[in-house]
C-alpha cells in the first residue's frame, strides 16, 4: 500500500481536491466582500473542507484569512470574541503578529462592552493589512445552544451595516458553515434575523468533476468501471472517494476489475448493515422523524406534489437530496441511498391508518389538497354530526388553498350555512373556521354584504379564538370601504360606531386579556395584522410617524414572508434618511433570505411585497447602493427563470396589472443599469419577458438592443425579433443615434439578412435603413448611390405576402417611395441621364418648375429638365 494515493484523510489535500459550483461561489463571496456567505449542508458532507480549501487556495497573498470552529466550548461571549481576534493573529504572524502587545494592554486598560471592543480589534487588524480579512467560522449551529448566541450573530450582522460609519470594514467578510437555517441563529424575535448570507449549497460533483477526480487520483479504470462507480455514488464525494479507494486497493491485488467487483464493495461497505457514514446518520434522522420518513416515502413514490418546500430543505440538509431540491423534479441523491432508504424498510417505521376522517387529515397535512377533494367531493354527505363537522372544514380547507371559491359557495348554498349554539364546543370552532373561509370566498365573489353578516355571527359566538378575530379583521376592512355594503349594514355600522380604528383598538384590547387562547404563531398572526394595517391607514392620511411606529410593532410580529413588506413600509415612513436606506437594505435581505415569492401578491391580499414594491426598492437602492440593487434584481432572475412563465395573459384586475407593469419594468432597468453582470441566460430570459410583454411599449426595446449588441445573447433571430429590433432603429435614427443605429443594422445584416434566402423586399429594408443613416451623416453621394441601388433591385418587384412574415406590402411601397424621392432630389447633383436600370420612369409624378408651374405627368416627361435642375418632384403615386 506504500503506492497508495486514496488514502484515508480527514481533510482532503490540494492534489485530490475537486472544485465544485460551492467552490467558484466562496471564490466571489470572497472577492466582493459585499455579503457573508453561508454554506449550508448536510453533516459529513464536505463543508469542512470546502472552507480549509478556500483558505489555501482562494485567498490573496495581501489578505489575512482566520479557521474557527464554533463547536469549541465558550463560555461568553468576550471569550468567543477574543478567541477570533486571537487566533487571526497567531495564524496570519508575519502581517499581524506586533499587533498583539497593543490588543493586549488595550483589553487590561480598557473596559469596554464585549461587542464594542470586538469591533476596535477588527477595526485594527483591517488598518494594517493591505487587502481583505476573511472569517471562516465553521459549525455555527453549536453557537445556538448558549445563552449569549445572538450577541454573537448580532454583532456580525450589524458589520455589514456599519460600513457607512466604518468604511475599513469593507474589507471585512464572513463565510459561516452550519446545517441549521440561517434564520434561526438569532433567537431573540425582536432582534432582526441572521438573514444578509448568501447561502451556499454543496453540490455533488457533476459527471465531469468526477472525471477530474478520477484524473487526480490516477485510476486507469475501463469505461465500464467508471460508469459503475458513477452509477452507484452520482458523484457524492464521500461515497465516490471511498468506494475509489477500495477499487484501488483491489487494483494493487488484481488488475482486473469489472462492473461486478464494483457491485461487491458497495455492498459489502454500505449495503449490509447500513451502519457506515453517512447511512447510519441518514436512516437514524428518518427513523426518528415521522414527517421526514412520510417525506420520503412521498419522493419514492414520486408524489412530488405533498413534499413541502420545508421538507424539501430537510431532506437535503438530511443528505438525502441534492442541492437542487427546489426544482420541481427532486430525486433521491444515488442508488446507495435509495437503497438504504428501502419502501420495505419505510413501511415498518411510517404508521398507517385508513379511515376517510383520518386519510383526509393526513393528505390534508402534507397538502395535498386535490387528494382531500377527491376522497370528501362524493362522500361528505354520508356523515352527519361531528363527521361531518371534521370532514367539512377539511374540503372547505383544500377549496380554499386551492383557491376554488366557487366551490366554497356552492358547497354552502347547497347546504346552509346555519349554526347551532347546541354544537359541542370543539364542533363549533371548526364550523365558525369553515364559516370564515365561506365569508373570505363571498369577498372573492364580490358578495359583501352577505360575507358582513358571516362574519357578524361568527363574532356574536365571542370564542376568542384566530377565527374570531380574524373576523374582526375583515369587519374592519369591509368599514374601510363602507361604499360596498348597503344601506341596512351601513346603519348598523355607525349604529355601533365602528370604524378601522376603534375595531383595531378592540382587537388589541381583547387579545391581551384571552393571549391564553391562543398559541403563539396565532397572537402574532392578528397583532401583526392590527398593527399594519393601522399602519397602512396612518401612512394613507400621512401621519409618517405615527406609521413607522405601527410597523415597527408589526416586525417584531411578522413572519418570514411578510418581512419584506414590513420593512419596506418602515423605510417609507422613517424620518431619517440613514435610517431608511439600511431599512432598505434589511428589505432586499429579507426577500432573498426568506426566498420570497413576488408572485404571491397576484390575489387581492393588501399586505404583501409584490413587484410594484420591488421596483420601487430597486430604484430607491440605485441612488445609494447599486450593489444591493442588483442583489435584488439577480434574485428576481434567479426565481422567476424557475417559474412558469407569466407572459401575455389578462390577470383579471388593475392592481395584477400594475404588477406585471412592473416586473417588465425591472428588467428593462436591469439591462439599463446592469447588462455587464447579467448572464446570457440571464439577458436571453429578460429579453424574452420583454418580447412577449402585452403591457410594455416596443419602443422600450433600446437596451435589449444594445446588449444584443455587446454580448449577442441570441442564437438567432425569428420576425417579432427584427420588428422590435426595427423599431428601435427607426427611434434611434430620429434621435441622430448615428454609430448606434448603424451598428444595429450590421446585427440585422450579419444574423439575419445576409444568410441564403433572404427576400428582395428584406434586403432593401437594410439598405433603406442605411440610406436613412447616410443622410444623417451628410454623405450625399452614398445616399444617392444607395437610393438608385434600391430602385434597382425593386424594378419589377411584384410583393408576394408570402415571401416575408416580417416586412409587408405598406413596407416595401414606403422603401420604394422614400428612396424614389430621394434619388430624384439629388439626381441633378450626381446623374447626366437617368438610368433605365431603375424602372421608374413611367411612375407618373407631380413637378413644381421655378416660375411656379405644376404638372403631373409620367416621370420620363420631365427627365431632362429634372437633370438640368428647372424643376423638382414634389409628389409621386
Amino acid at each position: 500500500m506504500l503506492n497508495k494515493i486514496l488514502r484515508s484523510y480527514t481533510i482532503i489535500p490540494e492534489h485530490l481536491y475537486v472544485r465544485r459550483e460551492a467552490d467558484r461561489l466562496m471564490e466571489f463571496i470572497i472577492n466582493d466582500t459585499g455579503r457573508p456567505g453561508y454554506v449550508l449542508v448536510a453533516r459529513q458532507m464536505g463543508k469542512t473542507n470546502l472552507l480549509l480549501n478556500a483558505k489555501e487556495q482562494l485567498i490573496g497573498p495581501d489578505d489575512a484569512c482566520v479557521y474557527a470552529d464554533f463547536s469549541n466550548s465558550f463560555r461568553t461571549a468576550r471569550e468567543c470574541f477574543r478567541y477570533i481576534i486571537d487566533l487571526a493573529i497567531e495564524t496570519n504572524p508575519e502581517k499581524l503578529h506586533f499587533l498583539t502587545d497593543s490588543i493586549k494592554k488595550s483589553r487590561d486598560e480598557r473596559d469596554e462592552v464585549d461587542h464594542v471592543e470586538h469591533l476596535q480589534e477588527l477595526r485594527a487588524i483591517l488598518r494594517v493589512i493591505k487587502g481583505k480579512l476573511i472569517i471562516l467560522i465553521d459549525e455555527v449551529d453549536a453557537m445556538t445552544t448558549v445563552s449569549f448566541s445572538d450577541i454573537i450573530f448580532k454583532q456580525i450582522r450589524s458589520v455589514y451595516f456599519s460600513r457607512t460609519n466604518y468604511p475599513v470594514l469593507h474589507k471585512l467578510n464572513y463565510i459561516l458553515s452550519g446545517v441549521g437555517e440561517p434564520a434561526k441563529l438569532i433567537k431573540d424575535p425582536k432582534i432582526s434575523p441572521f438573514n444578509i448570507g448568501q447561502e451556499i449549497f454543496l453540490g455533488d460533483f457533476s459527471y465531469l468533476e468526477y472525471q477530474e477526480f478520477l484524473k487526480k487520483a490516477k485510476l486507469n479504470l475501463s469505461n465500464e468501471v467508471v460508469e459503475r462507480v458513477y452509477y452507484w455514488t452520482n458523484g457524492n464525494p464521500r461515497m465516490t472517494y471511498e468506494v475509489c479507494s477500495a477499487v484501488e486497493d483491489v487494483l494493487q491485488i488484481d488488475s482486473a476489475i469489472d462492473a461486478e467487483v464494483v457491485d461487491k464493495i458497495v455492498n459489502m461497505m454500505y449495503l449490509t448493515t447500513y451502519d457506515r457514514v453517512p447511512l447510519d446518520n441518514i436512516r437514524s434522522m428518518v427513523q426518528s422523524d415521522q414527517e421526514m420518513a412520510s417525506a420520503v416515502k412521498s419522493l419514492k413514490n414520486r408524489e412530488l406534489a405533498s413534499i413541502t418546500m420545508t421538507q424539501r430543505r430537510q431532506l437535503y440538509l438530511a443528505g438525502i437530496v441534492g442541492a437542487n431540491f427546489e426544482n420541481d423534479k427532486i430525486n433521491i441523491k444515488n442508488r446507495i441511498i435509495d437503497h438504504a432508504l428501502s419502501n420495505e424498510w419505510l413501511s415498518e417505521i411510517v404508521e398507517e391508518d385508513s379511515s376517510l376522517v383520518e386519510l383526509a387529515s393526513i393528505a390534508f397535512a402534507n397538502k395535498d389538497y386535490d387528494g382531500v377533494i377527491l376522497l370528501l367531493e362524493e362522500n361528505i354527505d354520508k356523515y352527519t354530526g361531528f363527521d361531518f363537522v371534521i370532514l367539512q372544514q377539511t374540503i372547505i380547507s383544500a377549496y380554499f388553498n386551492k383557491q376554488k371559491f366557487d366551490s366554497i359557495v356552492e358547497h354552502f348554498d347547497k347546504r346552509g350555512a346555519e349554526v347551532s349554539s347546541a354544537l359541542p364546543k370543539g364542533a363549533l370552532r371548526l364550523k365558525l373556521e369553515s364559516l370564515f373561509l365561506y365569508a373570505s370566498s363571498l369577498i372573492e365573489h364580490a358578495e359583501y354584504n352577505k360575507s358582513f353578516s358571516i362574519l357578524t355571527v361568527i363574532v356574536g359566538f365571542k370564542l376568542y379564538n384566530i377565527h374570531y378575530f380574524n373576523s374582526l379583521l375583515g369587519i374592519a376592512n369591509l368599514v374601510s370601504s363602507i361604499d360596498l355594503l348597503d344601506e341596512k349594514n351601513q346603519s348598523s355600522i355607525e349604529e355601533n360606531d365602528f370604524n378601522q380604528i376603534s375595531i383595531y383598538s378592540r382587537i388589541v384590547h381583547e387579545i391581551g386579556s384571552v393571549k391564553y387562547i391562543l398559541s403563539k404563531d396565532e397572537y402574532d398572526l392578528v397583532t401583526f395584522a392590527v398593527y399594519c394595517n393601522m399602519g397602512l391607514y396612518y401612512q394613507s392620511i400621512n401621519e409618517t410617524q405615527l406609521a413607522f411606529s405601527n410597523f415597527n410593532e408589526a416586525f417584531s410580529r411578522a413572519g418570514n414572508a411578510l418581512q419584506p413588506f414590513v420593512l419596506y413600509h418602515m423605510a417609507t415612513t422613517s424620518q431619517n434618511p440613514n435610517e431608511s436606506n439600511s431599512l432598505y437594505l434589511d428589505t432586499i435581505n429579507a426577500i432573498v433570505n426568506n426566498k420570497l415569492n413576488l408572485r404571491d401578491y397576484f390575489g387581492n391580499t393588501a399586505i404583501y411585497f409584490g413587484y410594484v414594491n420591488a421596483f420601487d426598492l430597486i430604484k430607491r437602492c440605485l441612488e445609494f447602493s447599486r450593489e444591493y440593487a442588483f442583489v435584488l434584481i439577480k434574485y428576481i432572475y434567479d426565481e422567476e427563470m424557475k417559474m412558469p412563465k407569466l407572459v401575455g395573459a389578462n390577470y383579471g384586475n388593475q392592481k395584477a396589472t400594475e404588477e406585471i407593469v412592473a416586473r417588465d419594468e425591472i428588467f428593462i432597468t436591469s439591462f439599463d443599469e446592469f447588462s455587464s453582470s447579467l448572464s446570457k441566460e440571464q439577458m436571453k430570459f429578460g429579453y424574452y419577458i420583454f418580447k412577449e410583454s402585452s403591457v410594455t411599449s416596443v419602443n422600450r426595446g433600446k437596451p435589449f438592443v444594445d446588449a444584443m449588441l455587446k454580448y449577442d445573447y441570441l442564437n438567432e433571430l425569428d420576425s417579432i425579433d427584427l420588428s422590435h429590433i426595427s423599431v428601435v432603429v427607426h427611434n434611434a435614427i430620429q434621435n441622430d443615434e448615428v454609430d448606434f443605429s448603424q451598428d444595429v443594422v450590421k446585427y440585422m445584416r450579419d444574423h439575419y439578412f445576409n444568410k441564403k434566402g433572404r427576400s428582395i423586399s428584406e434586403i432593401t429594408l437594410m439598405d433603406y435603413y442605411e440610406m436613412e443613416i447616410m443622410k444623417k451623416r451628410s454623405k450625399s453621394f452614398e445616399v444617392f448611390d444607395k437610393a438608385k441601388s434600391i430602385l434597382t433591385a425593386l424594378k419589377g418587384f411584384d410583393f408576394d405576402s408570402n415571401e416575408s412574415i416580417f416586412v409587408d406590402k405598406k413596407n416595401v411601397d414606403n422603401i420604394r417611395n422614400v428612396a424614389f424621392k430621394t434619388y430624384t432630389e439629388l439626381m441633378p447633383r450626381f446623374s447626366t441621364d437617368i438610368d433605365s436600370k431603375l424602372g421608374e420612369r413611367n411612375r407618373r409624378v407631380t413637378v413644381l418648375y421655378k416660375n411656379g408651374l405644376k404638372l403631373t405627368d409620367k416621370f420620363k416627361r420631365f427627365e431632362k429638365d429634372l437633370i438640368k435642375g428647372k424643376c423638382k418632384v414634389i409628389g409621386n403615386d
